[in-house]
């Protein structure tokens, strides 16, 4: 489990980071982004394509642009959970399917003439009340989406503290956190004499260097 300091320090490290500029690095850090952490070989089940995971990849890194490691990681959790969602809606349509098969008589001879909508809710009604799948199905998509917003959030925070970090300058960039917030900074307003051209950048005195 990692710290509040180490989750601190990684979002600091990653608003540093301005990350590849020009189209070829750019491409490679899109192929970077398939090699590292979550792989085709670990998402992916044996019965699916893993180059259809790889392809929802490199939709998800054209989207979000990740601009260096930290946002990589991000960015992959983000369609690796969204092909784990996806795979769990397929997991529940067949289990319907095999459900309805596997009582199909029961079903014909207590209801004779029903229609496919109301031979699922039967369906459902014994699934509901014989097994527990159904809970551990809305258990884990909970979780799915969980892990999936928290990831988003994350990754956009990370996006915000980098574009906020050449406004602010590199001695600021310890006050990104507060940008992030939305904790406002209000520095004083310089108040001119009567008559004293308005106070800028350009005409004010030089302080004396440090000694």
């Amino acid at each position: 489990m990692r710290t509040k300091h180490q989750s601190e320090t990684s979002r600091q490290n990653g608003a540093k980071s301005h990350g590849p500029v020009t189209p070829e690095g750019q491409a490679q850090s899109s192929k970077n982004a398939l090699k590292h952490g979550l792989t085709a070989a670990v998402v992916v089940l044996p019965h699916e394509n893993p180059e259809e995971f790889n392809q929802l990849v490199k939709h998800y890194i054209h989207d979000f642009r990740p601009a260096n490691q930290s946002q990589q990681d991000l960015v992959h959790t983000l369609a690796a959970t969204r092909w784990r969602m996806n795979r769990l809606v397929s997991l529940e349509t067949h289990l319907f399917e095999q459900e309805t098969i596997r009582n199909k008589r029961t079903i014909e001879k207590e209801f004779t003439g029903m229609d496919d909508a109301g031979k699922l809710a039967w369906t459902l009604n014994k699934m509901v009340n014989t097994s527990k799948t159904p809970a551990h199905l809305l258990r884990y998509e909970g979780q799915l989406n969980r892990t999936f917003d928290r990831a988003l959030k994350q990754l956009r925070e990370l996006q915000s503290m980098q574009s906020a970090a050449p406004a602010l300058g590199k001695p600021n960039r310890d006050r990104i956190g507060a940008v992030i917030s939305n904790t406002p900074t209000h520095l004083p307003e310089l108040q001119n004499e009567p008559g004293e051209e308005p106070s800028s950048p350009l005409n004010r005195p030089k302080s004396p260097p440090f000694r």
